[in-house]
């Protein structure tokens, strides 16, 4: 039984839908859609990586080593790993002896990663149009340098922040609070925006690059009500701040 099957059999046994149980285990809608028919958005093998095990475990509330136990993949190696990662977590889990023996012939072929694998969000991030947590938020494996700070990246839509971001480019982003001037991707009242990050301390202010398109410009007032919330910033140089 793989992963994905053992997801598969225990929504059913419990009667939960694949939101239900992405919520249960704090993963997407679509990553848990993608386990279970154990491919990728791109439709090739998905290998999931033992933080993935960990989360399914907790939420089916059973042991890591007893799921890993019961499964047939789990010899399956995450190759964005670090070598010294999968000697110490992979031994340490692989209680069989048979599937130690295994883990470590398979090590013994691995080398250091180059590169590691972020999420890439493709939905209209600069039009806004992108509800997180459902099916519209599907993303896919992006290949980035093992050095790189980027966490996940996203695909711009849309010209509102030209000539910094372009239409169809892909930014590369951190998980950390903005600071005024940098370029933020912000979920305002369910839906998804990359702009100008500039606040007076209380009211936030979203701006686009492009002045021709201040159309798209959004204010979010202390007082009024719209909820935002940062995911992240883009990594990108320093830029001017935005006039009225």
């Amino acid at each position: 039984m793989t992963l994905g099957e053992y997801i598969s059999k225990y929504r059913k046994e419990h009667g939960l839908s694949g939101r239900a149980f992405a919520v249960l285990s704090d993963l997407s809608v679509q990553y848990v859609s993608n386990l279970e028919r154990g491919i990728n958005n791109t439709g090739k093998p998905l290998i999931a990586t033992l933080d993935t095990y960990a989360k399914v475990a907790k939420a089916t509330g059973i042991g890591e080593i007893e799921l890993l136990n019961m499964l047939d993949d789990t010899v399956l190696i995450n190759a964005n790993l670090q070598k010294r990662d999968m000697v110490t977590t992979l031994k340490f889990h692989a209680a069989e002896e048979g599937k130690k023996k295994a883990v470590e012939n398979a090590l013994d072929d691995v080398m250091i990663p180059k590169t590691k694998i972020i999420p890439l969000f493709g939905s209209s991030f600069a039009a806004g149009s992108f509800e997180p947590g459902t099916q519209d938020d599907p993303f896919e494996d992006y290949e980035v340098d093992a050095n790189s700070k980027a966490e996940f990246a996203i695909r711009i839509s849309g010209d509102s922040m030209e000539p910094e971001l372009h239409d169809g480019q892909i930014a590369l982003c951190t998980k950390r609070k903005p600071q005024i001037g940098e370029i933020v991707v912000c979920l305002v009242n369910g839906s998804f925006y990359v702009k100008q990050f500039i606040t007076d301390g209380v009211n936030i202010y979203l701006r686009s690059i492009n002045r021709k398109r201040k159309d798209a410009d959004l204010d979010v007032w202390a007082s009024g009500n719209y909820t935002a919330k940062c995911f992240g910033t883009v990594i990108h140089k320093k830029i001017p701040l935005v006039m009225q």
